[in-house]
């Protein structure tokens, strides 16, 4: 799973390149080559996502892992490959440890008397990465989240401040219902 969700990471990456080429290149020519690279990084895109799926289905363990972190509204496929392959400490580690391995924690800028900004850091990446995607969908389709953000934007919080405490707090959510083996619901239990 691992493997599978960092060429998929790779090809979306080309892709991304691949689409600001297109946007620089005036040459016919070079155009619809790029455009059919495009295609074919969209089409083993879709290859890899399948074969991911077909992972997750065969392992009775990682499959009740996705089917938990698929419930919370902003998180699908991929991010919980991601979740399950980049992060084996969610379901078994407590909300300081989660939030310091992906990343969302933040940190002290401090030396001397100096005090700087707290700021996040460090941590893996492609989980940081995955999960603020995951902030942003659960913004719009997760009402707890959405809340939460509004309630951070009123007090005056920045944008990154505020989408950064939604991927932290979404991140305790899953390692939450993880270690509960139990499926989110709207409703507090």
């Amino acid at each position: 799973i691992a493997e599978i969700t960092v060429a998929r990471r790779q090809i979306v990456d080309e892709m991304k390149i691949l689409k600001q080429q297109q946007t620089q290149t005036l040459d016919d020519l070079v155009i619809a080559q790029i455009a059919a690279r495009i295609s074919l990084c969209q089409c083993h895109c879709k290859d890899l996502e399948q074969l991911l799926a077909e992972l997750i289905e065969e392992d009775d363990g990682i499959r009740r892992k996705h089917e938990i972190l698929t419930s919370i509204p902003g998180i699908g496929l991929t991010t919980a490959a991601t979740l399950i392959s980049e992060l084996n400490e969610l379901g078994g580690a407590n909300a300081k440890q989660i939030a310091s391995l992906s990343g969302v924690a933040p940190m002290n800028r401090d030396s001397g008397s100096f005090r700087g900004k707290r700021k996040i850091g460090g941590g893996r990446k492609p989980v940081r990465d995955v999960m603020y995607m995951a902030a942003v969908v659960a913004i719009r389709w997760n009402k707890d989240m959405a809340a939460f953000y509004q309630r951070l934007k009123k007090a005056g919080k920045p944008f990154k401040v505020a989408i950064t405490a939604v991927m932290r707090k979404l991140l305790i959510l899953a390692n939450t219902l993880l270690s509960e083996n139990r499926l989110w619901s709207e409703t507090q239990p």
